[in-house]
């Protein structure tokens, strides 16, 4: 049975209620802009909209929207995110490891959307939860990295790789570096395999399994831009260039393309209250 987005975004957002430090759309305030008391907690509350493919794969692209939450602890650094990070929360928060569970939401794939897939199964929304590790070998660069296991959509791993260097610049903030995006048999099965059925249904393609291994090589970059010391604006871009199983598969090769882009624009708005007491 397919499964609507709003019963998985709600599941999402439970899995981290309260205190969930959501998929950072807009960095959050810098600290000296919510300089707070340790018993005070710093809210970023974002919106953002996105361009980008329908599903993987897509030559057709469209728009999107999604919310956005981060907290943190009044004496807990900063976070500086990338728009493209996983939802997540930091039980471990220094000023060089950051570490904790994530989760990322992986968008349906509805065949008759595009032209050229349909004959192509639907695949439904899922979730990946997981874990992701920061460390900061210096306060100008950020390596991030995520595991993940897929819930209703692709039942099988994925990772990401990302590095970044971050560009202050009084109230500009830029993040730009490369990214690498994997996943395991099962999981490039799902968005990257052809059935014989689907081989026969859509025609002039043949059937395929797709094998573990990298899913794609790309880069990102944002900038972030502080209006006040609760409002901020956030515009960025990613490239991804599909590789290896899935850059052979009939879904990138003949149906659709190698090449995403993803570009979008976030509002933020920060402020501090004293809503947690433990």
């Amino acid at each position: 049975m397919r499964r609507s987005l709003p019963f998985i975004l709600s599941a999402a957002f439970a899995a981290f209620a309260g205190q969930a430090q959501a998929a950072d759309l807009a960095v959050d305030a810098p600290a000296e802009a919510v300089a707070v008391p340790v018993d005070i907690w710093v809210a970023t509350i974002k919106g953002t909209g996105f361009y980008q493919p329908r599903f993987e794969g897509s030559k057709e692209y469209h728009f999107t929207g999604a919310p956005g939450l981060s907290i943190r602890r009044g004496n807990e650094p900063y976070k500086i995110g990338s728009p493209d990070d996983g939802i997540d929360l930091a039980l471990i928060n220094t000023p060089s490891i950051q570490f904790g569970p994530t989760a990322r939401i992986h968008g349906e794939r509805d065949s008759s959307d595009v032209r050229r897939f349909r004959g192509m199964d639907n695949i439904d929304y899922g979730i990946e939860p997981g874990a992701f590790l920061e460390y900061y070998p210096t306060e100008f660069i950020r390596l991030r990295g995520e595991a993940r296991y897929g819930l209703w959509g692709s039942n099988g791993f994925s990772g990401t790789v990302a590095a970044d260097g971050i560009f202050i610049y009084d109230k500009l903030t830029v993040l730009v570096g490369p990214r690498l995006e994997l996943g395991d048999r099962k999981y490039m099965n799902t968005y990257f395999g052809v059935s014989a059925g689907e081989a026969a249904d859509v025609g002039g393609i043949s059937r395929y399994k797709a094998g573990g291994g990298i899913k794609s090589v790309g880069a990102a970059a944002s900038a972030t831009y502080q209006l006040t010391n609760e409002w901020s604006v956030t515009a960025f871009g990613r490239y991804d260039r599909y590789v290896d199983e899935a850059g052979k598969s009939p879904v990138t090769r003949t149906l659709g393309t190698k090449n995403a882009f993803t570009a979008g624009l976030g509002v933020g708005y920060s402020f501090a209250w004293n809503g947690f007491h433990f």
